[in-house]
């Protein structure tokens, strides 16, 4: 409950932050799936991305808080009353580097139960070379048989400069459910999912 209300009281004000001090807008909203659970992903340009996309998301999800869901490093969980509050507000702990079965178990029960996992597959802000993507975004959407709801952020998070949100249109990998993938394939359509986000940018125009 107590987490229910954070959200009902930070979010608000956080797009009005948003919008106020960065004129944040949005592009495509209406491209973002009505039902069922998806992957999120987008490009990493801050720490002020997660924020940002949950912040707008809200206009989607009446229980924000209940349905989005961030994975993050088992490290940060170990003092125990920050991973409490951590796990209330919907992040997941993984060990860094690898997606164990039991990891790989729990994201794919979240997002068959109508949950939005939020991923950046670059893995850090401003990668040097989009070759380096990782692939669990889209493993993750394989396993879990949902689609990736692509985003693109444009601009610079300074006061009073513009930062657009711009949605694509959601990306189905119904051809591999039912077969073994192999690294290599989650590799290539890792890349192409960055190269799609990185293409929303002629929307802008």
């Amino acid at each position: 409950m107590i987490y229910k209300l954070i959200y009902s009281i930070v979010l608000p004000v956080l797009r009005l932050f948003f919008r106020t001090f960065f004129f944040v807008s949005v592009k495509g909203k209406e491209k973002i799936p009505q039902s069922g659970g998806f992957i999120h992903c987008a490009n990493h340009k801050s720490n002020f991305d997660p924020i940002l996309l949950v912040a707008f998301l809200q206009t989607r999800i009446k229980s924000l808080s209940e349905h989005i869901k961030f994975l993050a490093k088992r490290e940060l969980f170990a003092f125990k009353p920050f991973g409490h509050l951590l796990k209330g507000l919907g992040v997941v702990p993984i060990k860094r580097g690898a997606f164990e079965i039991g990891t790989l178990k729990t994201v794919i029960s979240l997002v068959k139960s109508d949950n939005i996992l939020i991923m950046f597959p670059e893995g850090t802000r401003n990668l040097d070379d989009i070759n380096k993507v990782k692939s669990g975004a889209v493993m993750f959407a394989i396993k879990g048989q949902v689609p990736i709801v692509p985003a693109l952020i444009l601009g610079e998070y300074r006061i009073f400069r513009k930062v657009k949100i711009i949605y694509g249109d959601p990306i189905y990998y119904t051809e591999y459910y039912n077969k073994k993938v192999t690294q290599e394939e989650l590799n290539k359509l890792s890349l192409e999912l960055m190269q799609k986000i990185y293409a929303l940018a002629e929307e802008s125009k």
